[in-house]
């Protein structure tokens, strides 16, 4: 039997990285309307959660410590969903802005960048044909 342990660890903080991004391009509002709403709601969900946390808690109890069999593709799986989770409970709670305000946000960017990359072509452009004559 291989240690795995760091593997866990990979797919927990893969799941909670893709989780936050995807709420992060998604939320409906701020962090500071959703926790408002979170606070008027607060148990709303928890028993989802609290089964959620026993799943893990069983999890961690058969893993024998920080050793699972190399078969166990669903105790990774569980991994990158509790990381998801994390992920996006996180994002949603500290969101900036609303998700549509943000893809608005990366779209400009990315127009702005591929602005700058045209420029510099065309100045690459004139500096080579300067350069052959």
């Amino acid at each position: 039997m291989q240690d795995y342990s760091d593997m866990g660890k990979g797919s927990l903080m893969t799941g909670a990285v893709l989780g936050a991004i995807g709420a992060f391009l998604l939320a409906p509002q701020t962090g500071r309307q959703t926790r408002r709403w979170l606070a008027e709601y607060a148990n709303v969900g928890g028993e989802k959660l609290k089964e959620a946390g026993e799943g893990a808690g069983r999890y961690f109890s058969r893993s024998n410590g920080s050793r699972y069999q190399e078969e166990d593709g669903a105790g990774r799986t569980a991994f990158a969903l509790t990381g998801a989770l994390v992920g996006v409970v996180a994002a949603l709670m500290f969101a900036p802005q609303s998700g549509n305000e943000t893809r608005q946000w990366l779209a400009d960017q990315a127009k702005r960048g591929q602005e700058k990359v045209k420029e510099g072509a065309e100045q690459l452009k004139h500096y080579a044909q300067e350069g052959s004559q």
